[in-house]
């Protein structure tokens, strides 16, 4: 079985749908309070202004992150391409999801949340890869 929508492969729409909610989520927390989108995560965390001004500045590094991420997507690359875009992402974030699984958050263990989400991230992203055709027809696995 393979997908392809508009000449966009299942690995295009995959990177654009996860990238596009990625900039709302990270806006979102970039715009509310800091104790807020702490208690948002079920972190029970005071939020210092340091505090508050690092989660700022990691949400706007993120939202440029993934809006590059959302114009890769819109480039119609072939699968092997788009694997090599993805896969750094891939990886530092298996990266920090394991630095976080090992020494908790804040002194709090790792939000569920974001472990259901890194779940559907990465099992989302095993399907998309076995189902993409690249735009020319061709079925690449």
């Amino acid at each position: 079985m393979c997908f392809n929508v508009g000449g966009y492969g299942a690995l295009s729409i995959w990177t654009f749908v996860w990238a596009v909610l990625m900039v709302f989520i990270n806006g979102m927390n970039a715009l509310m309070p800091c104790q807020q989108v702490f208690e948002a995560w079920s972190i029970p965390q005071e939020c210092t202004a340091m505090e508050a001004d690092f989660l700022i500045q990691q949400s706007s590094q993120w939202i440029s992150s993934f809006a590059t991420l959302a114009v890769v997507a819109a480039l119609k690359l072939e699968k092997m391409k788009m694997v090599k875009v993805i896969t750094p992402f891939l990886i530092i974030n298996i990266f920090t999801l394991m630095y976080f699984l090992v020494h908790g958050f804040g002194g709090h263990t790792f939000p569920p949340m974001a472990l259901v989400l890194n779940g559907l991230i990465y099992g989302t992203f095993a399907v998309a890869f076995f189902v993409h055709k690249d735009h020319s027809g061709k079925s690449l696995f």
